[in-house]
Parts: structure tokens; C-alpha cells; sequence
């Protein structure tokens, strides 16, 4: 795994790292963040480690990857979401893979990836079942668990949320407002509106 990383531009994604996960693994086992340091190879310094566990940095999946081997722990081990909440892109970082690598090996674009991981829609050329089992092995997981993810992403458009499309034209918007309560919409609100 070090090996592929040497010379690999990291690439930030949105790993959700834990913090204080990695610091409770870190002092279980008696590491220090210098030694820490030392066993990813020098790919995740002991700076940004102090960083990582203090909230202040957010960790990229390659270097989560790292981490999780250095400490012979899951990479979900250091994430904030739990597996049962993981959406595709929790999925993909785990793998340590960015979506460059990933798109290219799952046949499909960085931006359908995205999509999908977004959204849950997934290109009309690939098949629900093809895209399951192929992600299951890039990534590692059972397909049951990638079906979960997919699930998940579709779920998590649905939360709570109030949105702002900025569709203007001379200095008109057009704003949906859509208010959540339970399991049911309760208010759709549309209009222009000067902004």
C-alpha cells in the first residue's frame, strides 16, 4: 500500500475522520504522534496528525487508508459515520481510492461517480446489478453492503433541508423551499422572489 502512495498527489476528499477515534487508537496501542508519523511511511506527518485529531484538518481517503493500516484497524474504524449510515463515497474512501481512480475502474465518468454518490443515480448505460457487484470488489465490501451505501445516499436526499437554486434572471430568483417533519412533507413553498 506505501508503495502506491509514493509520489501520488493526495487529493482531498470528504472523509469524515474522527478525531477522537484516532487519537483513543493511537494511545491504546502507546504511540506517540512521532511514531505514528513513522509507521505511515512519512506519507501523514505528526503535525498533521495533531491536526487530524483536533478537528482542525480534514484527512483525504489515501492518507485514511494509511492510517487505518499503520494502526491495523478498519479505515470505518476512524470514521464519524457509523457503517450502517455510510453512503458510496464513505465506501470509496474506505478503499482509499479518489474518484478519478474509481470512476476509471467502475467504467464511468468522475462525474457520474459523483452522481451516484451524491444522489444514488447511476448512469442509464449501467446497470444497477453490474454497478453493485463491481463496486463490491473495487471497494472491498459484500454487495449486500454496497446495495446498503446506494440505499443510503437516496435517503440522505431526502433529509431535512431548505434550498436555494439561483435561477436568476434580472435579479429575479426562483426559490423551493421545502420544509420536513417526520416522515412527511408538510410544507412546498415556490415562488420568485426579487434578490
Amino acid at each position: 500500500m506505501l508503495e502506491r502512495l509514493r509520489g501520488v498527489k493526495m487529493v482531498h476528499g470528504q472523509v469524515r475522520l474522527d478525531g477522537a477515534k484516532l487519537r483513543n487508537f493511537r494511545l491504546s496501542q502507546g504511540l506517540t504522534l512521532d511514531r505514528l508519523a513513522a509507521l505511515t511511511g512519512g506519507v501523514v506527518p505528526a503535525r498533521q496528525l495533531g491536526e487530524y485529531e483536533a478537528g482542525r484538518r480534514n484527512c483525504d481517503p489515501l492518507r485514511i487508508a494509511v492510517l487505518s493500516l499503520a494502526l491495523d484497524i478498519r479505515p470505518e474504524d476512524l470514521s464519524s459515520v457509523d457503517c450502517q449510515q455510510a453512503g458510496l463515497a464513505d465506501l470509496r474512501h474506505w478503499a482509499g481510492l479518489t474518484a478519478d481512480e474509481a470512476s476509471d475502474r467502475l467504467g464511468m465518468s468522475r462525474w457520474s461517480l459523483r452522481r451516484a454518490e451524491r444522489t444514488g443515480r447511476l448512469p442509464a448505460s449501467m446497470p444497477q446489478a453490474e454497478f453493485i457487484t463491481t463496486a463490491s470488489a473495487l471497494y472491498g465490501r459484500p454487495k449486500r453492503t454496497v446495495e446498503h451505501a446506494l440505499r443510503n445516499v437516496e435517503n440522505i436526499n431526502t433529509s431535512d433541508h431548505v434550498s436555494d437554486l439561483g435561477l436568476c434572471s434580472v435579479g429575479w430568483r426562483y426559490r423551493v423551499i421545502i420544509i420536513r417533519y417526520g416522515t412527511g412533507f408538510a410544507s412546498v413553498n415556490r415562488g420568485l422572489f426579487r434578490g
